[in-house]
């Protein structure tokens, strides 16, 4: 029964903190509402990234879109390859614990190998802020990732990387939430949380992203079809947000739902004190080469319904066409070397397009 009394008084006690904490810091109000509910309430954290952003030289792209099936991960691997064989220095991260493209990526020697020397990944980044919230400078204390060469050869110089992950992610992710917001109710205060003492979730990817920026020409982050915490790093760390989509009502709603609902929000909460937001680049993929000419008429129609100026937002000229080599190459997993479309010879419409997205992306 004491227990039981405990256990309600737990709840009311954290009810009352959720309050607080959701409570707009403009609010003069203090009747709690639905209405003023503002979770990206946290300076901690952004603080440390936005330093480490600007000593970043290197240019940050996130393949994002709400609507899964896309060819993201595909996209993320081909452009990472047509732009390595430029000469650059190219890193690809993969932030969706489904592992796509680790797959498109790797070997199955290289994996087995990845997988024996347990190097550590964005998950256990997660996982030690889980364990040290409140350490100030925390990415300087954590192991930084190691990133795995890619075997396929590069023209010109350039080289391939990959930070691959593992289903391991999708655990971290969730603890290091856990953390946080126990972290927060342990230091609230008589009238509102100390805000200072906690160190925002949000920006533990996006550091990490920064400091391997340092490091490439090009870092390709690979999100996942949901606001995961990885997923909202990379989003923040990102100086282009890549948005690919089929050239249908349902994929391209992902667009749509992601512009109008959480770009706003994202402004504010991921990009505010940066000298310039995101450029958003939206990019057909897999389209029928008979259909390649209303294609570009479509994705530009599309773009024209939003806000351009505000929302930093364009439509890619590439049309990426539907071929199957993107499938022989992601089921071709036994060779010394992992083949990307682009590299076989009748891709030239692949090259072609993706020419094109890495001028588009260069020039942003």
């Amino acid at each position: 029964m004491t227990s039981a009394a405990s256990d309600s008084g737990d709840h009311e006690d954290f009810v009352q903190w959720m309050e607080r904490m959701w409570v707009r810091k403009d609010s003069t109000n203090q009747q709690f509402r639905i209405g003023d509910l503002n979770p990206w309430f946290l300076d901690r954290g952004r603080t440390d990234f936005l330093a480490l952003k600007k000593e970043c030289t290197g240019k940050v792209i996130a393949m994002a879109n709400l609507k899964g099936g896309v060819g993201k991960s595909t996209l993320a691997a081909n452009l990472g390859a047509a732009l390595a064989d430029q000469g650059k220095r190219v890193l690809l991260i993969d932030l969706d614990w489904q592992e796509s493209l680790t797959r498109l990526t790797l070997t199955i020697d290289e994996a087995k190998d990845f997988s024996r020397r347990l190097s550590p990944l964005v998950a256990q980044a997660l996982v030690n802020y889980a364990r040290t919230p409140r350490v100030s400078n925390w990415g300087k204390l954590t192991a930084k990732p190691e990133a795995v060469l890619v075997s396929r050869a590069c023209a010109n110089g350039g080289t391939l990387a990959v930070l691959p992950t593992t289903s391991d992610l999708q655990i971290a992710e969730e603890l290091s939430l856990m953390s946080y917001f126990w972290t927060a109710k342990k230091v609230q205060g008589t009238a509102r949380v100390d805000a200072s003492e906690i160190y925002d979730c949000r920006f533990i990817v996006a550091e990490m992203i920064s400091l391997w920026g340092s490091e490439f020409d090009y870092v390709i982050t690979d999100c996942p079809p949901r606001l995961t915490t990885s997923c909202v790093g990379a989003l923040a760390a990102s100086d282009v947000i890549l948005m690919p989509s089929q050239q249908d009502p349902v994929a391209l709603n992902g667009i749509t739902h992601f512009l109008t609902r959480f770009v706003p929000q994202f402004t504010r909460a991921l990009w505010e004190g940066r000298s310039k937001m995101p450029s958003i680049l939206a990019v057909l993929n897999s389209v029928h080469w008979a259909a390649e000419g209303s294609a570009k008429k479509a994705i530009k129609g599309f773009v024209e319904g939003f806000d351009q100026a505000r929302l930093n937002l364009q439509a890619s000229k590439a049309i990426i066409p539907h071929y199957a080599g993107f499938r022989k190459a992601s089921e071709d997993r036994s060779k010394h070397v992992r083949p990307m479309a682009l590299d076989y010879s009748n891709a030239q419409r692949v090259r072609a397009a993706l020419a094109i997205l890495r001028q588009e992306v260069e020039a942003l």
